[in-house]
């Protein structure tokens, strides 16, 4: 115990006289930067041998890309904003609300707005994307239904968004 206080004691001095001038406190912030330096090497160690396995960020980051193109698209073009809903509700009510990405970017990027005078647009929509099989995938559906043809390059790029 009598060493205990004897140690404090001297911890005490010690800092006392490394606070008293400039260089004592710069010394002093240097050992303690180090200190918490060498306290986080693993932690920056696992980050950086196993953060690539986090793609957190990459799938926020196109989420945001994809809300972005919707955000221009609709200031372009209001009179869809209501097309766009009601794809979104429609797929969530069918139980397909993962592919509503997909559906509303192949909307806007087709000729489908001027398609959706029928009544029956959104069921037959919805229809290509629940009706997939082995044999026929939602884009061949939409091909049948509606006659789009899509490129390799947006098969890519929708499968991409499909995926995320």
């Amino acid at each position: 115990m009598v060493i205990a206080v004897q140690i404090a004691a001297i911890v005490k001095k010690a800092l006392q006289f490394l606070l008293s001038n400039e260089k004592g406190r710069k010394f002093l912030g240097y050992v303690i930067g180090i200190a918490i330096f060498i306290v986080l090497i693993p932690l920056i160690t696992l980050v950086g041998l196993f953060g690539w396995m986090s793609e957190g960020e990459n799938f926020a980051l196109q989420n945001n890309i994809i809300d972005n193109v919707y955000e221009q698209y609709l200031l372009e073009f209001p009179e869809h904003t209501e097309a766009l809903e009601k794809i979104k509700t429609t797929f969530d009510i069918y139980g397909v609300g993962n592919m509503v990405s997909v559906a509303q970017t192949i909307y806007i990027s087709t000729d489908l707005p001027s398609m959706n005078e029928s009544e029956d647009f959104y069921s037959d929509y919805v229809h290509c994307f629940t009706d997939v099989d082995d044999e026929k995938s939602y884009l061949d559906n939409i091909n049948e239904v509606f006659g789009i043809v899509f490129s390799d390059e947006d098969i890519e790029m929708l499968y991409a968004i499909n995926s995320s």
